[in-house]
């Protein structure tokens, strides 16, 4: 016979205690190894509660009836709470997570076109202080050569200016200019 994979909680252990228990808890005990000790520990619990403190009251068999269907009742309640409220939990935190993505990629996009943008506008309207300043930042660094390199990527009209080996051409040749330029550290 296979092991139960799901168990008993306590007070459907508790139940079987007293006597109350249904035939498909019984029918569980007797092929769970686990909820049989769980089944002796709280009958040691209850032993050993009643000798240190003397026999209990008497409560009358009625009212232990409604106090266990009570709890039982609360149990479930809150069993059934625990589940919706974790679903809803995990979808809230989906929800969270892809709204941070969407406003991350948003940020990020929109950081990019006007970054392009101020590059786009600096090289075109800026007069630069060496031929090699294409972003007319006012020095000559590997960010012109990045520029340059952009400019050519996506078309967007290089100047006759930036031909800067003197081929007729403005390529990655002059790129390569540029970012030997800004590299350099002086003239050999």
């Amino acid at each position: 016979m296979s092991a139960p994979t799901k168990h008993l909680d306590l007070l459907q252990i508790d139940a079987v205690r007293v006597g109350e228990g249904d035939k498909a808890d019984l029918d569980h005990l007797e092929t769970c190894n686990e909820c049989r000790r769980a089944l002796a520990d709280l009958q040691g619990l209850t032993r050993a509660l009643q000798e240190s403190h003397g026999p209990a009251l008497k409560v009358p068999d009625e009212i232990e009836r409604r106090i266990l269907w009570n709890a039982r009742k609360q149990a479930a309640i809150a069993k059934k709470l625990h589940v919706s409220n974790r679903g809803r939990r995990m979808l809230v935190a989906r929800w969270a997570v892809a709204a941070g993505v969407v406003l991350a990629l948003g940020t990020l996009s929109t950081w990019r076109l006007l970054r392009e943008r101020t590059v786009s506008r600096r090289m075109a309207t800026s007069t630069p202080v060496a031929k090699e300043d294409v972003d007319g930042d006012g020095k000559v660094d590997i960010l012109d050569a990045f520029a340059l390199a952009r400019s050519l990527r996506v078309g967007s009209g290089a100047k006759p200016t930036w031909d800067l080996n003197g081929d007729g051409v403005v390529d990655g040749r002059d790129v390569d200019v540029i970012a030997h330029t800004a590299v350099s550290v002086g003239k050999v």
